[in-house]
């Protein structure tokens, strides 16, 4: 059994891709909150011009840049996830999942950044009405169950050392 063939038979279903969605979009916009009520309580209590100015730049920002400026956000945002818990972001924590190079070989942070910049790219999300997404495409990765991926590790590994001679 090779490389591809393990993270292959490894691979999460589309409904947990969704939900790694879901939650990893859903823990971003939590966040996104949480900076914008700590920028409000800051101007209240210091009366700060930088405060202010944000406050105002947030409500005057155009809609089209707010749009490619929240996309690009998201992406660092997993970016970070995935370089920090190697391959793995809040939603694959919850689910059981995470990502791997379709070979096997670890992530490194090139493959993370395509991976997750690629996510910017309008429409992204509806890649994934065919087999992979386009972020799995254009980084070579993959998301598996690691329960199923370390099982099917372990069984390569097991069926290898049949036959091989104990010094």
């Amino acid at each position: 059994m090779n490389n591809y063939t393990i993270v292959d038979r490894s691979l999460a279903t589309k409904w947990t891709r969704f939900f790694n969605h879901l939650i990893d979009l859903s823990a971003f916009y939590i966040l996104i909150l949480f900076i914008g009520l700590i920028i409000g309580i800051w101007h209240s209590l210091t009366n700060s011009e930088l405060a202010y100015s944000l406050i105002q730049a947030m409500n005057n920002v155009n809609g089209l840049v707010d749009r490619v400026f929240t996309m690009i956000l998201y992406a660092v945002f997993l970016f970070l996830q995935e370089w920090i818990f190697k391959g793995r972001s809040i939603g694959k924590f919850i689910t059981g999942t995470k990502a791997v190079n379709e070979t096997n070989k670890p992530l490194n942070t090139i493959d993370l950044l395509k991976r997750n910049l690629t996510r910017a790219v309008p429409f992204e999300a509806f890649s994934f009405l065919g087999n992979l997404g386009l972020h799995d495409k254009w980084s070579d990765t993959r998301v598996v169950k690691i329960k199923l991926f370390e099982e099917n590790l372990k069984s390569r590994n097991e069926i290898e050392e049949i036959g091989q001679v104990v010094a």
